[in-house]
């Protein structure tokens, strides 16, 4: 089936806090999958699709495979 082998998981690192569950078959990032999170103690400053947090996770981004979404702090 063409259309399942172009859809891919999103999953969340959270390093605090319970990460939300992995999102199942997405094609585009949309603003419904970056849920804000909140730690006692920590400043959530949102989501990227890097652990170095050089790219900024923005609705209408294109995946071509299963990515990981990290929450930055501070």
């Amino acid at each position: 089936d063409r259309e399942n082998a172009l859809m891919y998981d999103v999953s969340y690192s959270t390093i605090y806090g319970t990460a939300p569950k992995t999102v199942k078959r997405v094609k585009v990032l949309y603003s419904t999958l970056f849920p804000v999170l909140s730690v006692e103690g920590h400043t959530f400053n949102g989501w990227y699709l890097d652990e170095g947090f050089s790219k900024k996770a923005t609705a209408g981004t294109i995946i071509s495979a299963d990515t990981t979404l990290y929450a930055k702090w501070t």
